[in-house]
């Protein structure tokens, strides 16, 4: 790990920014395709009428589920990939790696990955943590033995 450069937390935070615009995206485009049914029983609450409230808490249960496995899977499965990163990281010229600065197994990818929505909760204090340590290692790194270093 000696050789390797880390990535700067800039160049991190527009990577996570540009993940996010993707992420939004892709989540907001299969949920209106598969759960376009519950616009309707929204419209109905708003006129008023009589809905059931335990199937519209359902559909949006569900619509969450279905948005963090897309989030599991696009950054899992890109982590673990030949090029190492998502699409805001290859668009910055940085990946992930372990501790060894290897490729992470899906394994390893999908932790890191699962860390990252406890990092993002309670106000992303997850990440914030990169900017007291030396390493730059946010809470999921930290969790996931892993470094952003550049390509």
């Amino acid at each position: 790990m000696e050789n390797i450069k880390l990535a700067g937390i800039g160049k991190r935070i527009l990577a996570l920014i540009i993940d996010w615009i993707v992420i939004s995206l892709v989540q907001t485009t299969v949920n209106t395709i598969f759960f376009s049914g519950a616009a309707l029983s929204i419209s109905d609450l708003l006129r008023g009428d009589e809905i059931d409230t335990q199937a519209l808490a359902g559909i949006i249960g569900t619509s969450h589920l279905v948005s963090l496995a897309i989030y599991l899977l696009y950054d899992g499965l890109l982590t673990s990939s030949d090029r190492q990163g998502t699409l805001g990281k290859m668009a910055l010229k940085i990946k992930v790696v372990n501790e060894s600065g290897q490729k992470l197994s899906q394994n390893e990818s999908l932790l890191r990955a699962f860390m990252k929505i406890v990092s993002s909760s309670i106000c992303c204090i997850g990440y914030f943590i990169a900017f007291f340590n030396k390493k730059e290692q946010s809470l999921h790194d930290i969790v996931g033995k892993t470094y952003v270093v550049e390509e």
